[in-house]
């Protein structure tokens, strides 16, 4: 406060409560309630009201941690030790209030905070720290720094007590009313904000819906539902076994599906000239391949999901195939009816295409682009399952070259490769389509003959292999024979793990390599590895 400022309370006897300690703190109180009124007579800004405020959160803290101290070192009444504390609880949360409203609204804030202080000062220390006061007084006989004046014992002034819950209370109220009162103007200025913002909003929407780059289009499913509910009415209780089952049922709540406006990306999408080209028939532009998808779709908003979703290749207007992501949600204004319904489609093709590209790249051999070591496994895992299932044989051959590496080193890789890669054709060029070649590694290769007949039938195909390969490969003007050496092993014992019958495989090719080579061999029980 500067000199000159008449203080709005100045520090009397009467405001003593016998305790020097407890006194020259309520005097720094006084000076700070002193301050902050001359802060708000002279307009102040904010940044220096805010100072105030937080000092006298910082002495409110370290005062009343002197006060609890006392407490806890006298004996003083629980009552009354509770009751001090509740009200000390009130005054740091009403300051707290305070400097959360004072950017808003400085001046009330500033006022009834003044109110609420000068209220405190004059019913609280007068009321709860005199009878503390006295409590250590009383406790301690005689208190260092006592002025001697409150030598009489303090009467509990009941009325100053009921005055200062009153003054208490009337200052909660008034702040509630200085915070409804801001909520109010808020809200009011949020109104004017949200209307004046609206009319953008719609113009902005409006615009981004047509001009989005990605696909957008607005579906009525009222007929859907409809036909669903005819559904339920025939009996159907398991939508999504129905539909999976039936799919001229599906295809049937499909066509019932009404596109209600699409903008200009998802015209592009579809190779379309106009809506009105669109519209009509656009439930036909996705192939039989989407039937499941769209039964899972029904099932789960039928089941109250609000959003969806998944791929699908559709079918261009202009004729070109095109995979899409979708997402699919319910309008929000829709979601008890479940009637009108949002799609955000993008074009994933390449990205589809890439993806396929590397899963084949991961899964085959880049020389012969026949399944490499990986995907052999897998197959060789779903034929052990189907053999168990049907109670079949299963063979593999381990087929191995028998001279290659001598036209490796003879005639470099160049030609080597060349030569694999014929030897990759002509295994192929013997087989069913149910049977897997793949290319193991260097000169060696698998060949998997699920649902065999039997050892004979195995042993025939071993045979026809070694004669395919002992005929010349011609590469590069080069005659250059290789031929091979073929371990047949087969099962009839499903619960047989993979990897035993690969090494018996593997046993049997040996056996025929040591036997001179250019020949087949069935795995027995007398062979090697076994």
């Amino acid at each position: 406060m500067e000199a000159g400022d008449p203080p709005i309370i100045a520090w009397s006897e009467e405001l003593g409560c016998g305790l020097e300690a407890i006194d020259g703190e309520h005097r720094r109180l006084i000076d700070l309630i002193n301050c902050l009124d001359a802060q708000r007579r002279r307009g102040g800004p904010l940044a220096q009201l805010q100072n105030v405020l937080a000092e006298l959160r910082a002495y409110a803290l370290d005062h009343f941690e002197h006060e609890h101290q006392l407490m806890l070192r006298w004996p003083v009444p629980a009552a009354q030790r509770e009751a001090h504390l509740r009200a000390h609880d009130g005054f740091v949360r009403f300051l707290g209030r305070a400097a959360a409203a004072l950017e808003a609204d400085p001046a009330d804030v500033t006022e009834q905070l003044l109110a609420f202080l000068v209220d405190w000062l004059l019913h609280h220390i007068r009321g709860v720290d005199r009878q503390l006061a006295q409590a250590v007084l009383d406790a301690s006989g005689a208190a260092a720094g006592a002025t001697g004046r409150h030598a009489e014992p303090v009467q509990r002034d009941h009325l100053v007590d009921r005055l200062s819950h009153l003054y208490e209370g009337m200052a909660e109220r008034n702040f509630e009313l200085l915070e409804l009162n801001r909520q109010l103007r808020r809200e009011v200025e949020l109104r004017t904000r949200v209307e004046d913002e609206l009319r953008i909003s719609q113009a902005r929407a409006a615009s981004l819906y047509r001009y989005a780059p990605i696909a957008l289009w607005e579906m009525d499913w009222h007929a859907v539902w409809d036909g669903v509910q005819r559904l339920r009415a025939d009996g159907v209780v398991d939508l999504g076994a129905h539909l999976g089952t039936d799919v001229a049922s599906a295809q049937s709540l499909l066509a019932r599906l009404r596109v209600v406006d699409v903008n200009d990306a998802t015209l592009r999408l579809f190779g379309a000239p106009t809506k009105s080209r669109l519209l009509g028939d656009m439930h036909r532009r996705f192939d039989a391949s989407t039937m499941a998808l769209f039964a899972d779709m029904l099932v789960a908003l039928d089941a109250g999901a609000q959003d969806f979703q998944g791929e699908a290749s559709i079918r261009g207007i202009d004729g070109a195939q095109r995979h899409l992501a979708f997402s699919l949600y319910i309008v929000p204004q829709e979601v008890a009816s479940r009637d009108r319904i949002m799609v955000a489609a993008a074009d994933i093709t390449e990205r589809k295409l890439a993806h396929d590209r590397l899963q084949h790249l991961a899964l085959h051999d880049a020389l012969t682009d026949l399944p490499n070591r990986a995907l052999f496994h897998d197959r060789l895992q779903q034929a052990l399952a189907l053999c168990k299932r049907h109670g079949t044989a299963l063979a593999l051959l381990n087929i191995d070259l028998d001279r290659f590496k001598p036209v490796n080193d003879e005639h470099g890789h160049a030609v080597g490769d060349l030569v694999l890669q014929q030897v990759a054709r002509r295994l192929l060029a013997i087989v069913r389509a149910s049977d897997t070649v793949a290319r193991m590694g260097g000169d060696e290769f698998c060949l998997l003959l699920p649902s065999v007949a039997d050892a004979d039938a195995a042993m025939r195909v071993a045979r026809q292999v070694c004669a395919v390969l002992s005929e010349p490969v011609e590469v590069e003007g080069l005659s250059l024979g290789v031929g091979a050496s073929v371990g047949v092993a087969l099962t009839t014992d499903a619960n047989e793990p993979a990897s035993v019958l690969i090494r018996r495989a593997d046993a049997a090719m040996y056996c025929a390599k040591q036997a001179g080579g250019q020949r087949a061999h069935l795995h027995d029980a007398t062979d090697a590895a076994s």
